[in-house]
């Protein structure tokens, strides 16, 4: 996915900088990464690929850290919003927790529920769109919404820092809303 959207980025917007870090391990990655932090590279969008469920993110072979411990690596780049392509990482728990660790995040797209490859062509619209400069109005969100779950079953959820406001009630709200809409989606 991260390829196919950096590709996408060099075609339909060449003005945009974009950095694609593919890697196999976590040696790598965090090589990589520090790389770029050496060098005090930014990037006010973050398109994030892997596999993931509420409690971990797995971006490279051999290891699936924490989501705090994801965040502590992005933090240095400073990013405005993220788009999560993995399932489960749109849920409120792991936005939380991102949140809560990169202060500058103020928006989090990405799928509540487990998906699949045709379920996450919406996100990559998404970040093309993001990436051009525009702003996601909430009409245009519940549209996007509708049409994505119309054609491919998949879930986009947007999280905003406001919403994710810690309370805990809040976090038992929306931790049951997603496994309703998990448990909905399997049958």
């Amino acid at each position: 996915m991260a390829a196919d959207v950096h590709a996408a980025i060099k075609q339909l917007l060449p003005d945009v900088v974009a950095d694609l870090v593919r890697v196999t391990t976590e040696r790598q990655l965090l090589a990589d990464l520090g790389e770029r932090a050496e060098r005090n590279a930014t990037y006010r969008i973050v398109l994030v690929v892997g596999h993931s469920n509420i409690e971990k993110l797995a971006l490279a072979q051999d290891s699936a850290p924490s989501w705090s411990g994801v965040a502590k690596w992005l933090s240095p780049f400073r990013p405005k919003v993220m788009v999560l392509g993995a399932c489960e990482a749109g849920r409120w728990l792991p936005s939380q927790t991102l949140f809560r660790g990169i202060e500058s995040l103020r928006e989090i797209y990405g799928s509540p529920v487990p998906t699949t490859q045709a379920q996450l062509l919406p996100l990559q619209a998404l970040t093309l769109y993001l990436l051009a400069g525009r702003r996601v109005a909430k009409d245009y969100l519940r549209s996007a919404q509708t049409v994505a779950f119309a054609l491919t079953g998949g879930v986009i959820f947007r999280q905003t820092r406001a919403e994710a406001s810690g309370d805990p009630v809040e976090a038992l709200l929306w931790t049951g809303l997603e496994d309703t809409v998990r448990k909905v989606l399997r049958r």
